[in-house]
């Protein structure tokens, strides 16, 4: 509203008859009286009725004069005032804005250079300098080459005053670290604005200031702006460098770590895409480094990886699960690759803020590992039945005889089965070593314990060596009548043999006696009970003649009962 006032203050101003017609035409109406009155003197009217004489059109006309000429004289001098007033208005109102838009270019210009933390220089392609701002300050016509370093007085005081010379030629040479430049670095820095100044384009250059044996960073910018100038803006970027050395250092050393570590590491995002990995997990998987680039295919690059998998479908399916479980997750998984090789794999949320932003996926070849702890359960599987194994008859022997008679013990009292033990030994043996000898009396109980467990078939009977020429079998869920028919197989097996035993006082042959106990165990028994019970019924068998068998069994457990 301001300027559109001033603009037509400006044109009344400008254009007087304007202000005079609207003057005329305003002193007409506001003097209408006196035009009246002008008008009835020249038509002879009386203003109260009395007739002056005859109206003739001579009287018209100066009647006509008469009121228009005052009213032009006086429109005239109204004018010419208003306009000179109006000239003295246009003239302070133009001051009054001359003086704000100076007082605003000036804070412009202020702020504008307090932005500008270091130094500004205006220069010729010729190497004059025509500008110098430093550090928010400036120091105008300041001609000088470039490339012809001289000396300069310090600033003192503040480092924010502007540049003071002992000769102007050099003032744009003084670096912003209070240095005087080389003239090698004097030459770039003019090279660098002439570049600018040829093709037109912004050129960039940082260098290094070394000051008392420290090093100091400038970065340099130069820009054309005329047909021969360039300004050249140059800024401390001491600070930024270091950071960037810092950095760079931490990013290093974190490379080097993660090359150095035995694990393959992959980071990755929520949407899919790698953060970081490191040389081993490309080794490990025998990816091609493309697959990891930036911009690869998400889904490419899984499938990749799967792809080298036993099941890659179970691979796939298995890291989604894990991308979606919560982000305080830990999972811990073997994966089996096609190569024969087992990876474990573990895997992290990777969390800044405590907001999940991706996962780390750690990946170890495990195949020497688990090989060994493959090698180590069988070497231990292979010991542990070596500790259960009777040396001569390759029969369980007798500490584990006791172990699965207690654990078939208990399984028998919980199901309220019946459990049959037999109990058999070679009649005469110590007649049999004297005669045959020791070694002979190895081979007869080896070949005893390898005919005993040809004739049992199932699974769960077990054939032991009890102690010396004696042998226990041990006969699951199986009633007296049972284990009689057993025991008759076992005896005509050996009869079979036909080992001779002429120190045998019942046969030219080998015999067997055999003690046959059948039990369902009780709450308040142990399985000592059914040792005892067929060790009693060897006896027995013994002492009515030897190469036969005797029953033992409790109530519970008689042959009608399981017939």
């Amino acid at each position: 509203m301001a300027s559109l006032n001033h603009y037509l203050l400006a044109k009344v101003a400008r254009f007087p008859l304007v202000a005079i017609a609207a003057l005329f035409y305003l002193c007409l109406l506001f003097g209408g009286a006196v035009v009246i009155g002008v008008l009835s003197l020249g038509l002879g009217i009386d203003l109260v009725g009395v007739e002056q004489g005859p109206v003739t059109i001579g009287r018209l006309w100066m009647g006509l004069v008469i009121s228009l000429l005052p009213n032009l004289l006086f429109s005239f001098v109204i004018g010419y005032w208003l306009q000179r007033k109006l000239l003295a208005w246009q003239t302070a109102i133009e001051t009054t804005d001359e003086a704000t838009d100076a007082t605003t270019v000036e804070a412009t210009k202020n702020a504008i250079l307090k932005g500008i933390p270091d130094l500004l220089v205006h220069v010729k392609e010729e190497g004059q300098s025509l500008y110098v701002v430093s550090h928010g300050m400036a120091s105008q016509d300041v001609p000088g080459q470039l490339e012809n370093p001289l000396s300069v007085d310090e600033q003192e005081n503040s480092t924010t005053s502007a540049i003071t010379k002992r000769d102007s030629a050099s003032v744009h040479l003084l670096s912003i670290f209070q240095v005087d430049m080389s003239p090698k670095l004097a030459a770039e820095r003019m090279q660098l604005a002439r570049e600018a100044i040829a093709t037109g384009k912004q050129q960039i250059r940082d260098y290094e200031i070394t000051v008392e044996e420290d090093s100091f960073y400038e970065e340099v910018r130069a820009v054309k702006i005329g047909p021969h100038e360039a300004l050249m803006m140059i800024r401390d970027i001491t600070e930024r460098k270091r950071t960037e050395k810092k950095q760079k250092y931490a990013l290093s050393l974190l490379a080097a770590t993660l090359d150095s570590t035995a694990e393959g590491i992959l980071s990755v995002t929520c949407f899919g895409d790698v953060l970081a990995y490191n040389q081993k997990f490309l080794q490990m998987w025998e990816l091609p480094a493309a697959l990891m680039a930036p911009g690869s295919c998400p889904k490419e690059r899984f499938q990749g990886i799967a792809d080298k998998t036993m099941d890659p479908v179970g691979f796939i399916r298995r890291a989604i699960d894990i991308s979606r479980s919560a982000p305080d997750e830990v999972s811990l998984d073997l994966i089996e690759m096609k190569d024969g090789r087992i990876f474990e794999r573990h895997s992290q949320a990777q969390k800044v803020d405590g907001e999940a932003i991706g996962r780390i996926w750690t990946y170890r070849d495990v195949t020497e590992k688990k090989r060994a702890a493959v090698e180590i359960e069988a070497a231990n599987r292979k010991l542990q039945r070596l500790a259960n194994l009777d040396g001569l008859t390759q029969l369980a022997n007798r500490r584990y005889l006791d172990s699965y008679l207690a654990q078939q013990w208990k399984a028998a009292r919980q199901e309220q089965q019946p459990l049959s033990l037999i109990l058999f030994d070679v009649d005469f043996f110590k007649r049999f070593n004297d005669h045959y000898g020791h070694l002979a009396g190895d081979r007869c109980l080896s070949l005893i314990g390898k005919t005993t467990q040809m004739t049992i078939k199932r699974a769960t009977d077990l054939v032991a060596r009890y102690g010396g020429e004696e042998f226990a079998i041990i006969l699951p869920g199986t009633p007296l009548v049972g284990a009689i028919a057993i025991a008759e197989q076992i005896q005509g097996a050996i009869q079979t043999l036909k080992i001779d035993h002429v120190a045998s006082e019942i046969s030219d042959l080998v015999t067997i006696s055999l003690g046959i106990a059948c039990l369902i165990p009780q709450p308040d028994t142990g399985f000592e009970s059914l040792i005892n019970a067929a060790d009693t019924a060897l006896y027995d068998a013994k002492r009515q003649g030897r190469n036969r068998y005797a029953l033992h069994a409790n109530e519970y457990a008689n042959a009608a009962e399981f017939e």
